[in-house]
């Protein structure tokens, strides 16, 4: 099992920068989504 986790044929780096991909992704998401609350409250005011 060990041999198979260690070996550097890219597939275990691929899954790896997909998921830190996955986090930015989800980050930028999330910011976008509290802006765009800001800017509802902020014309609810008006």
């Amino acid at each position: 099992m060990k041999e198979n986790y260690n070996k550097t044929d890219g597939y275990r780096e691929n899954i790896e920068m997909g998921l830190k991909g996955l986090k930015t992704a989800g980050k930028n998401i999330t910011s976008e989504s509290e802006l765009n609350k800001e800017k509802i409250e902020f014309l609810k005011k008006k």
